[in-house]
């Protein structure tokens, strides 16, 4: 008999709609884990493919399912299950991932048990570094970012805890930053752990300890079959690009520059693609006619465009010069405020 845990030291949210090909590895890697502890905690958003069959014949009592009569969308989904999760900690696992090993919640706990009181949440790293900017994101990371000092990285490398299977973190966060917003579907984790960031520090696990799957049917696929994605991301770039604007004035014309790069430019290229490709180009139309604060004029958007060659030039160069001029403002921050708090004790004596 499985002994049942009424305290478990952590609670494991999978949201599943029509994941019957993974979802069994998903939770074997579970069962598999050495640290006992736990709980599951599965939401099926309205799945056809067998995967309610499939979790109905489970007799753990450490798993709990809920069937949900209408789809309520990965962002519904998760707070749904977060409301009802018994353990202070919570690890996200969604139904196409797995731990990679036994001991990956074991390292999560341990992590815990020694983290600062204001950390809210944390991300382990995804397997592999597949682009030069991605490269140069991993060797900026800190070890911790306090609290509202992570804007910068959010603006120059995206989404940095790259994938909802990557994050731990409180659970008592969700109810103080108003959970993760229902108006956002694709890009919900990016703009819930910015949003978090500005009231909980921020850690890094230097481990990969959940295999993140790539296939056709993934939720970033079909989320964003008509660029749905834009409009999240913008309202996110937006924030922390007025937010960076204040903190740095002086850099203005290269923070809308950064952000035409990785941000125009990359979804103009796909849009391209897909022109070529005869499908519908979304992704090209929707950006091709807006205006941003947080990007240069239309007409340089097409010059950064053609001379980065659709992105693939010059963003690394301008997230080496953004966090370089970044760094050397803090520094000088930092030098002012030591300057005056000697100032004061020497004043003072």
């Amino acid at each position: 008999m499985m002994q049942s845990y009424s305290c478990p030291e952590i609670s494991i949210i999978i949201p599943v709609r029509n994941g019957l090909p993974f979802i069994k590895e998903c939770l074997e890697s579970v069962f598999r884990q050495t640290s006992a502890q736990w709980e599951v905690l599965i939401g099926d958003n309205g799945s056809t493919d067998g995967t309610r069959e499939y979790l109905a014949s489970l007799s753990d009592c450490r798993v709990s399912i809920f069937n949900h009569e209408s789809n309520l969308g990965i962002s519904g989904n998760l707070n749904f299950l977060f409301k009802r999760a018994k353990a202070p900690i919570c690890q996200i696992l969604c139904a196409d991932d797995y731990f990679i090993n036994e001991a990956s919640l074991s390292t999560i706990l341990a992590y815990w048990q020694s983290a600062p009181s204001d950390l809210g949440f944390a991300f382990a790293l995804n397997e592999g570094a597949h682009s030069s900017l991605m490269r140069f994101e991993r060797k900026c990371l800190l070890d911790f970012y306090p609290v509202g000092s992570s804007c910068e990285h959010f603006f120059l490398f995206g989404n940095i805890p790259g994938n909802l299977s990557n994050v731990s973190l409180r659970t008592s966060i969700l109810d103080s930053c108003g959970f993760f917003a229902t108006d956002f579907r694709s890009a919900l984790d990016y703009e819930f752990w910015a949003r978090a960031s500005e009231n909980f520090g921020m850690g890094v696990l230097k481990n990969v300890l959940t295999h993140i799957r790539r296939h056709a049917n993934t939720a970033s696929v079909y989320l964003n079959v008509k660029g749905e994605e834009i409009a999240e991301k913008e309202k996110i770039i937006l924030w922390l690009y007025l937010k960076l604007k204040e903190k740095y004035p002086s850099l203005l014309f290269f923070l809308k520059l950064h952000a035409t790069l990785s941000y125009d430019s990359y979804y103009r290229q796909i849009g391209l693609k897909y022109l070529l490709k005869g499908r519908p180009a979304y992704y090209l139309f929707l950006q091709a006619h807006q205006d941003s604060e947080f990007m240069l004029s239309r007409i340089l958007k097409w010059c950064v465009f053609i001379i980065s060659a659709g992105g693939k030039f010059g963003l690394m160069l301008s997230a080496k010069y953004l966090h370089r001029k970044m760094e050397q403002h803090q520094e000088e921050i930092l030098k002012s405020k030591v300057h005056a708090a000697v100032l004061k004790m020497s004043q003072a004596h």
